[in-house]
C-alpha cells in the first residue's frame, strides 16, 4: 500500500479544474513571433499581447526554472515541440502530465479504479515522478543559467 494520504474527491475536482485551465490557455494563447503571447479578440479583430508575468525576471532580471512555460505549452498545444523545448525543456514532459490528468483524475474522482491492481501498483511512483520533474526544472534552470550564452533558450 502507498504510504500517502488518498485524495479527497474536492481536490481531484480541483486539480482537474487546474489542469484543464493550463491547457485551455495553451489552446487560446497564440504566439506572437517575438517571444510574447497574446489572447485573439476575433470579433473585434483585435489582439491583446501579455505582459511578462516572471516576477525574478522582472525583478532581479534573472529567469526562474518556470520562465518559458506558458509559451512552451503553448506551442506544444499546436505541436510545436521543438519550439516548445527551446522556451522551457520540460515544457513538453509538463504539458504530457496535464493532460494525463484528465483521465487520472476522471478515474480517480469516479472510483473506476477500485479493485485495479496495477492502477494501484503505478499510483506509489506519482510521487517520484513528481519528484524527477521538480529536479529536472531545477536542473534545466541551472544549465540555461550557467550556459545561456550557448543553450538555444
Amino acid at each position: 500500500m502507498s504510504s500517502q494520504a488518498p485524495h479527497s474527491r474536492s481536490e481531484h475536482v480541483w486539480i482537474l479544474a487546474v489542469a484543464l485551465t493550463a491547457l485551455a490557455g495553451a489552446f487560446v494563447l497564440q504566439p506572437t513571433g517575438t517571444g510574447k503571447l497574446y489572447v485573439p479578440l476575433p470579433f473585434l479583430n483585435e489582439k491583446i499581447v501579455l505582459p511578462d508575468t516572471c516576477l525574478s525576471r522582472t525583478i532581479f532580471g534573472l529567469t526562474c526554472p518556470g520562465c518559458g512555460l506558458t509559451r512552451s505549452f503553448v506551442h506544444a498545444a499546436r505541436g510545436e515541440f521543438r519550439q516548445s523545448w527551446q522556451c522551457n525543456p520540460l515544457g513538453p514532459a509538463l504539458f504530457a502530465v496535464c493532460l494525463l490528468q484528465i483521465p487520472y483524475r476522471i478515474i480517480e474522482y469516479t472510483g473506476l479504479s477500485e479493485g485495479w491492481r496495477i492502477w494501484s501498483r503505478g499510483k506509489e511512483y506519482l510521487g517520484a515522478v513528481i519528484w524527477v520533474l521538480v529536479a529536472g526544472l531545477i536542473g534545466s534552470w541551472v544549465i540555461r543559467m550557467l550556459f545561456s550564452d550557448f543553450a538555444p533558450w
